[in-house]
Order: C-alpha cells, then sequence, then structure tokens
C-alpha cells in the first residue's frame, strides 16, 4: 500500500499481544495512526475489547444507533459532540440516550473516513475523544507526550513486584515479609508502602479488624508495594503492578482511566 495524496484517509490499527516471555504482566495493547483528509496524522490508544456494540443494524440513511450499553460511551451535547469509530468510520453524535440506550445527532464519515453503506447489529463500537490520542502538550505547546519519536519505550522504566501486599489486605496469605502475612495480588496496587517500610510516615491506612499502618511515598521510586526493583521496559505490553502518571507513551496505552 502507498499513501500518495492527502485527500483521502488512511487508519492503521495495530494490536500488539501480550507475551509472558517478555514479562509475567505483559497484556495486550492496542492503538490507530489516523491520516485525515486534511493532511493530519494522529495516533489514537483504543482499548482491546470495545467499549459496548450495536444491537440493530444501521443503514447510510438512518439518523440514529441502538447500542447494548450508551452508558459506557462518552458523553456528548450539541455544543461538544462526542466521537465514536465503528467499522474504520469515524462518527460524531449530539445526544447520548442512556435510558433508551441509542445515540442520536448523528454525523457519519467524519473527517474523511467513509461512511458504512450497513453496520450489521454486533457491531463494536470504540472511543474516538481526543482523550485517547497519545499526542499530549503542554500549555505552552511544548509535546509531553510525542507519538512521532523513533522510540515509544525508550523513556519509560516500570516497577517489578518482588514482595506484592494484596489489593484488600486481610492479615492473611501464605507469604511473609516483615511480620506481615499476605497473598500475592496480580492488579495494580490500592494504595502503597514505602520500599523500606517502617510503619512509620504520614500516611495512614487503617483496615477492617482495627489494625493501623503508617507509610510514606517513595519520591525516587514511587509508589510501592512491599519491595521493588526498577526495570526498563522491552515491548508495548511490558509493564509492572504499578504504573507511573501517562507522561509516557507506554503507560498511556496501558492505564485506560
Amino acid at each position: 500500500m502507498v499513501f500518495i495524496i492527502f485527500i483521502e484517509t488512511l487508519i492503521f490499527d495495530v494490536t500488539t499481544k501480550g507475551n509472558t516471555l517478555i514479562s509475567e504482566d505483559s497484556t495486550d495493547t492496542r492503538y490507530i495512526m489516523f491520516a485525515d483528509l486534511f493532511g493530519t496524522t494522529e495516533y489514537y490508544r483504543r482499548n482491546v475489547d470495545p467499549l459496548t456494540t450495536t444491537t440493530d443494524v444501521l443503514n447510510i440513511w438512518e439518523n440514529e444507533i441502538l447500542v447494548t450499553d450508551a452508558s459506557k460511551l462518552p458523553e456528548a451535547s450539541d455544543i461538544k459532540r462526542a466521537v465514536i469509530w465503528i467499522q474504520g468510520e469515524r462518527i460524531e453524535y449530539e445526544v447520548r440516550d442512556t435510558v433508551n440506550n441509542k445515540l442520536t445527532g448523528i454525523f457519519r464519515g467524519t473527517k474523511g473516513t467513509t461512511p458504512n453503506t450497513l453496520i450489521q447489529s454486533g457491531a463494536e463500537i470504540y472511543n474516538g475523544e481526543e482523550t485517547e490520542n497519545i499526542r499530549l502538550r503542554n500549555a505552552d505547546g511544548t509535546l509531553i507526550r510525542d507519538p512521532e519519536v523513533y522510540n515509544w519505550i525508550k523513556p519509560v522504566q516500570i516497577f517489578d513486584d518482588q514482595i506484592p501486599y494484596d489489593d484488600d489486605w486481610d492479615l492473611s496469605g501464605t507469604e511473609t515479609a516483615y511480620g506481615l502475612t499476605y497473598d500475592i495480588d496480580s492488579g495494580n496496587v490500592t494504595f502503597g508502602f514505602d520500599c523500606t517500610w517502617d510503619d512509620s510516615g504520614s500516611i495512614r491506612t487503617e483496615f477492617s479488624d482495627g489494625t493501623s499502618l503508617f507509610h510514606d511515598v517513595d519520591e525516587d521510586n514511587g509508589w510501592d508495594s512491599g519491595e521493588k526493583g526498577l526495570k526498563d521496559a522491552i515491548s508495548l505490553t511490558d509493564k509492572g503492578t504499578v504504573l507511573e502518571a501517562n507522561t509516557s507513551i507506554i503507560d498511556f496505552l496501558q492505564n485506560f482511566d
């Protein structure tokens, strides 16, 4: 395929599959590269799974879209239309009806994408809002996240658990550290102990049995869960159990807030 002129749109939908040989925390990531009708190329993160699906056929002449769960889609108004993608078509809408699960005030084939003549029931719907744009700028216009840098994973460091505490710590488990028993939790940690935890600090966590633990934030390594070590990511799918701020592309792709 050769991209010759800007009066045609071009969309690449890229999925990078997770692989436990890369990391035990490796998970699929997905993004699209969208060259629009006006010669602008942007990169957007995309959830691997759709936000929701259509529940009826959508013909090209119809003015509403019936969906399984409209509450999963971006809010909209006639002042600020929301954006979704369905089968390579960028669609804007003015009304999100969460009672009847439908979208109205729709604008088909925006930014030069081709309107689908017929979209079948069950078609997958994805977020098209600018919140998903990988490109991020400061107020002065300087780039914080630049999708056109040569290496998306170069600037990031991620965390590996060496002693992971579970989110909902209940004083039980098969592992022991610092005199505490715990279970290994594979998800993100909701609160962090500093890596040299000594039961001191300005942050207090109280558990249901009345136990209180005090901890502080480790400024060098971010929020820690037990002891952690730093390592460089080697793939877009590679992440630790604690993510830093979304200023890096790999964190932004992994952390769908």
